[in-house]
């Protein structure tokens, strides 16, 4: 399936969604171009993931399952012929603290 044709081409309004990138400058020429806040639309199949897990009614800490590095391992191999070992993998909660 080619998400670039289903997601990278529509253009979707961020007003009045809370969005600290497109509020800040509402009104004005700029452009913020910041990393960390994306402008296209959640895929389905990750979306339809978040709602079957939004069924559980206790939102704790987890941990990531051996099959996400297995699966990004795959991914890494197949769009990029990068094989890497799974045990090389440290998952973070966000960029600041991995970089930390």
């Amino acid at each position: 399936m080619r998400y670039d044709k289903l997601y990278f081409d529509r253009k979707i309004s961020r007003a009045n969604t809370g969005s600290k990138k497109w509020d800040k400058y509402q009104g004005t020429e700029i452009l913020p171009f910041w990393v960390a806040d994306m402008d296209f639309p959640t895929p389905t199949f990750i979306l339809d993931k978040i709602k079957e897990r939004l069924e559980h009614p206790i939102m704790g800490y987890s941990d990531y399952t051996p099959m996400l590095n297995d699966s990004f391992c795959q991914w890494l191999l197949t769009k990029h012929n990068w094989h890497i070992d799974p045990d090389w993998i440290i998952w973070t909660p966000g960029v600041v603290s991995g970089l930390n």
